[in-house]
């Protein structure tokens, strides 16, 4: 017997972009308010499914600058399909040393759900379903996909709550990476400049990393990783 799913169950481009940029928001939003990286009075409650997560307003000049970064930066790369990966990181001011570290890796689909390029797994979120003896289609279902978001959201706020004090005096930065093989050279979104490979790998070296999982749709898929020097080498997270 053939299975048919409705087309209202399933996502459609746009909104798979939506939802990729909510989540972004979400996640930084929500380590900005758990790590005390702004005045309690910017943020506000928010109500996804069944937990609070946070929004920020604009109260403050290093708030317009995150909520300027997201969506003149990460969210303009996203929609042109540039982005690669998106790092949120936090800095110490006085020792310039980075102490965390939060990465947002995306895939783009094409035809259906088929990769554009590789990426690895995380929390599966995809169904797949008989169509026959022996063929297998993969149904992206909005319901799945929002539980998805669910899981990621609070697996990111158990382990940043577990987190140690930061600096009293520390500072935030954001890269972006890009998909070399169609970004043009001289793309770079407002507010961003270029930096170098080195740079970044120099950065990286010294923090140890958990793979919290990834959300997938039929067009996107976003993994969540966050690097810290508190955890230790090949340290898994439940």
């Amino acid at each position: 017997m053939t299975y048919v799913q409705s087309k209202s169950k399933q996502l459609t481009e746009a909104q798979s972009f939506v939802l990729v940029k909510n989540l972004l928001r979400t996640a930084m939003y929500t380590v900005s308010y758990i790590r005390g990286i702004f005045p309690q009075n910017c943020f506000a409650d928010k109500k996804y499914q069944n937990i609070c997560v946070k929004t920020l307003r604009p109260e403050t000049p290093d708030c317009i600058r995150l909520l300027k970064w997201l969506e003149n930066g990460v969210f303009d790369a996203l929609a042109k399909k540039y982005l690669d990966e998106a790092i949120f990181m936090i800095q110490g001011v006085e020792d310039e040393n980075y102490v965390e570290c939060y990465k947002f890796k995306i895939t783009y689909h094409e035809n259906n759900g088929r990769r554009s390029e590789s990426a690895s797994t995380g929390v599966g979120f995809q169904f797949m379903h008989k169509l026959g003896k022996s063929k297998f289609r993969k149904i992206f279902d909005k319901e799945a996909i929002a539980g998805s978001v669910v899981s990621l959201l609070r697996r990111l706020i158990q382990l940043v709550q577990g987190l140690g004090n930061l600096p009293k005096k520390r500072k935030l930065t954001m890269h972006l990476l890009y998909r070399d093989e169609i970004t043009p050279s001289f793309y770079e979104p407002t507010l961003f400049k270029s930096s170098g490979p080195d740079q970044m790998s120099s950065i990286t070296d010294r923090l140890s990393e958990i793979r919290l999982g990834n959300v997938n749709t039929a067009f996107h898929q976003c993994e969540m990783q966050v690097e810290s020097h508190e955890f230790g080498e090949n340290e898994n997270f439940p």
